[in-house]
């Protein structure tokens, strides 16, 4: 068999490339070997009702948030946004924790998809979605 000489990137591999391969890699730190192996049965743990509930919810927030924003966001009719969308928008470039519009939308929303400011609900538009 031949000998190779890996490159860098292979040759400090330890552990798999990506959550759904079934491929591991292990390094020898002392001779440099890289070592493959697939796992037979991978362990995947059943979700848990809590986890199920959390993800549900989540989705249902992204869903209120973005049908939200097609309600409020700048274009046609409103050329800038809705007067709720306008304040959202300046809340948002005041502030410093969140990196993107539409996590703040999310941040902002409640359960029953309403976009809430100071404590105030502050629904102007079709944002729920059941």
């Amino acid at each position: 068999m031949a000998r190779i000489n890996p490159n860098a990137t292979i040759a400090t591999m330890s552990g798999k490339a990506n959550r759904q391969s079934n491929i591991y890699y292990r390094t020898d730190k002392q001779t440099g070997r890289v070592y493959t192996g697939t796992l037979l049965n991978p362990s995947r743990p059943s979700d848990s009702v809590a986890s199920v509930n959390a993800r549900t919810k989540f989705g249902q927030r992204v869903g209120n948030a973005s049908a939200w924003l097609a309600a409020n966001k700048p274009g046609g009719a409103q050329p800038n946004g809705s007067e709720l969308y306008q304040k959202v928008y300046k809340s948002y470039k005041a502030q410093t924790k969140m990196s993107g519009l539409f996590a703040y939308i999310v941040h902002l929303m409640d359960e029953e998809g309403n976009v809430r400011m100071g404590g105030q609900n502050n629904n102007t538009g079709s944002g729920d979605m059941g």
